[in-house]
């Protein structure tokens, strides 16, 4: 009978009878098969670590290593690998025991060799409907690769889906996705199957093999580390933008030249995909780095006080550019420090210090140690870093300078302990921000030269109306000192409103200017038409500061101050909360140090009577809730008699 062609797989024929060895050679060799030989069961180990093989047909009772640890040993090293069991037990249990230990099939002693070539037959019709399995199932991965990739343009997702498919298709223990990328920084390791995890790099070996694949623009195997890892080059317009690395144990089977195709196929289309999520990562990280800049712009421009901007400053910094610790100088027109603003998420070690300190110096000389400020975004960290001692020079630096029309305003700097130099596009956004913190510092330097004018004037128009009243000299800022502490009690807290407060003190009898000498300073009682006189000051006031625009926010004090809760006060009778509560408060400590204070018609009541005309009055005068506000400010010793000789150059800025 013809047997040749019947056969086509790679065999390992495992007996310790040579005699059996020898029929089941020339028996096969007449099918076509390829055939390899062994003697024993740790022969045949030997046999399989040179090159694997298609089928196994081994004995059951050798010595040593019998059939069944041959099989075993098999199923756990060379899974792809067909067991065919012989023995002579020609029973029920041993063939259930061989296809329960994982034999492909069962072949009884004495062998009727027309028996078993149809053993054999069936053997490799079912390694052909298993690799035809294996394609399609490899076509049906391709398809589900086409999806995922058209369907997914996210980094953070495509690389381990890309992973899982390829694992499933070739069966390898281990896929490693690593993209190099066009640009500075997109060098990085995107998945480790074996891990299930992204970051980190390669390994040397890998690296090597990484690049003299994609040199080579093709497949390159190598053994490393004791696996053997196939490299293929991720090519775009004839470029490696990285590599897909599938290690595997040296005792699995070579890929065959499908399965190579298969996967040079993948890899054409995984490179397409990873440089698109590429590409749309790099255009969304510029969209949001622009939405950031933005927002850190808006923030910028939404304050004109000098804390307030460089704390935002500080902030957009830290938005942008990852760092550890950023500074901003500030320059006077003779290019000398003014202020330095140094911000990070703990204190500096004196070494540190020392060392951001000099950096700045080589760029701006001399700086003026009062004018150095420091902020920490969580005050509790322990002050010395680890690691901080140990630095002795500032590796990562990038500075930007703060320029406006008029010439250099100063410095934006950050500075990086550890990790890698800052990239290009990060020191671009730090270039950016210091032409938006530029305006922005530049606005609220003018700002507080404009505050600081607007504060002396008001100062100036307070000391001509101690002028005026001889007897009430620092009546005006005193009972704005005393308003703040009640209006802290109530609640508020804002520095521009506590100001306000103090403001509205020092300006309230702002309209005494225009009351006659004999009348302000009449040791007796007024006459009706005297204190009909007397009661035109607040608008009189109110007059003065209207021709001021940026005295505006004041006239309600000078306007109100002698309004009363019930109605019945002067000029305009508003009663209630109808009467803003800034203004309120400040009556109530306007009573207070008026009836405490010596006139030049009587000496300062008790205080006890004080409190009770007070106590008396509130729901009538005065608001009832801040009359017990006010009490309780008194009995926590919050206010006392002391405030009678307070006498403040600059509001109490809130802590």
């Amino acid at each position: 009978m013809d047997r040749s062609g019947t056969l086509k797989a790679k065999w390992l024929v495992v007996d310790d009878d040579p005699a059996v060895l020898d029929l089941l050679q020339v028996f096969l060799a007449g099918t076509g098969a390829g055939i390899v030989t062994a003697g024993c069961g740790r022969e045949a180990l030997e046999r399989l670590a040179e090159g694997p093989v298609d089928v196994v047909l081994t004995d059951r009772n050798m010595p040593g290593v019998d059939g069944d640890a041959l099989l075993r040993e098999i199923r756990a090293k060379w899974p792809m690998t067909d067991v065919v069991m012989m023995t002579g037990e020609a029973t029920v249990k041993a063939a259930v025991e061989a296809m329960r230990l994982g034999a492909a099939d069962y072949l009884e002693k004495p062998i009727d060799l027309q028996a078993a070539l149809g053993i054999f037959q069936r053997v490799e019709s079912h390694r052909r409907l298993r690799q035809e399995r294996d394609r399609l199932r490899a076509e049906v991965a391709l398809r589900d690769l086409t999806q995922v990739i058209t369907a997914n343009l996210h980094m953070a997702d495509l690389p381990s889906r890309i992973a899982d498919l390829i694992t499933r298709v070739f069966e390898v223990p281990e896929i490693t996705l690593h993209y190099t990328g066009t640009g500075e920084g997109d060098d990085a390791l995107l998945w480790r199957s074996a891990s299930r995890s992204h970051g980190g790099t390669l390994s040397e070996d890998e690296r090597l093999l990484a690049v003299e694949s994609g040199a080579q623009g093709d497949f390159l195997q190598r053994r490393l580390a004791g696996r053997w890892v196939l490299c293929l080059p991720l090519m775009v317009n004839a470029q490696s933008r990285g590599s897909l690395l599938l290690a595997r144990d040296p005792r699995e089977r070579d890929f065959d030249t499908d399965q190579l195709e298969l996967l040079r196929i993948m890899g054409s289309q995984v490179s397409i995909a990873l440089e698109n999520a590429h590409l749309y990562a790099l255009a969304t990280r510029q969209m949001r780095g622009t939405q950031k800049l933005a927002e850190v712009g808006r923030r910028l421009n939404a304050s004109l006080d000098m804390e307030e901007t460089l704390v935002e400053v500080h902030a957009g910094l830290s938005a942008l550019v990852p760092s550890d610790y950023s500074v901003v100088v500030l320059l006077d027109r003779t290019q000398e420090c003014l202020h330095l603003d140094l911000s990070g998420l703990r204190a500096p070690s004196p070494e540190l210090l020392a060392l951001i300190m000099e950096s700045v110096r080589v760029r701006v000389g001399r700086i003026n140690d009062a004018a150095f400020r420091f902020t920490t975004e969580q005050p509790n960290l322990r002050t010395d870093a680890p690691g901080e001692e140990r630095v002795t020079q500032l590796q990562h630096v990038s500075w930007a300078p703060l320029s406006d029309s008029q010439g250099s305003l100063g410095l934006l700097g950050v500075f990086r302990l550890a990790g890698g130099a800052f990239l290009t596009r990060e020191q671009e956004s730090v270039m950016l921000l210091s032409s938006a913190a530029a305006s922005a510092l530049q606005n609220s330097l003018l700002y507080t030269s404009m505050r600081r004018m607007h504060l002396e004037t008001i100062q100036v128009l307070s000391k001509a109306i101690d002028e005026k009243d001889h007897y009430t000299h620092g009546h005006s800022a005193q009972v704005g000192g005393i308003a703040i502490k009640l209006a802290r009690r109530v609640g508020i807290q804002s520095a521009e409103e506590l100001e306000e407060i103090h403001l509205g003190g020092l300006m309230h009898d702002l309209g005494k200017i225009g009351i006659r000498d004999a009348v302000l300073n009449k040791p007796g009682r007024l006459t009706s038409e005297e204190y009909d006189h007397i009661k035109t000051h607040p608008l009189v006031g109110a007059e003065i500061l209207r021709r001021a625009p940026h005295l505006q926010p004041l006239v309600a004090f000078v306007r109100h101050h002698h309004e009363q809760w019930n109605g019945g006060g002067y000029p305009d009778g508003l009663q209630g909360e109808e009467i803003p509560l800034k203004v309120r408060i400040l009556t109530i400590a306007d009573t207070f140090h008026a009836m405490a204070s010596d006139r030049i018609y009587r000496t300062g009541m008790p205080v006890e009577e004080i409190l009770g005309y007070l106590r008396e009055q509130g729901g009538r005068l005065f608001d009832p809730h801040l009359v017990e506000a006010f009490l309780d400010c008194w009995q926590r010793g919050l206010i006392t008699m002391d405030d009678i000789n307070y006498e403040p150059l600059a509001v109490q800025r809130a802590g």
